[in-house]
């Protein structure tokens, strides 16, 4: 799925939403913060890869719940390399 040049999917951040836009903002804001959270876990190098496996992961079902496609697919990468 692709978005076109867009990094998340609006039409189906907000199907997900129900169209409620202040909950599309909650959930801008706590998938800004999950990113930050898992991109610094997969970037530790002191962290073993099944630790590393796993942010990814999270990462890639955070951002495919919100539609930010190219962000999930590149986290599917990294689980996968990390497998």
């Amino acid at each position: 799925m692709t978005s076109g040049d867009n990094p998340i999917d609006f039409v189906h951040l907000s199907r997900q939403t129900g169209g409620d836009q202040a909950l599309e903002h909650e959930l801008l804001a706590l998938f800004a913060d999950q990113c930050v959270r898992q991109l610094s876990r997969i970037t530790d190098l002191s962290r073993d890869a099944a630790q590393r496996r796993d942010a990814a992961h999270t990462l890639k079902g955070a951002a495919r719940a919100i539609g930010a496609w190219s962000l999930a697919d590149a986290a599917h990468e990294v689980e996968s390399a990390l497998s």
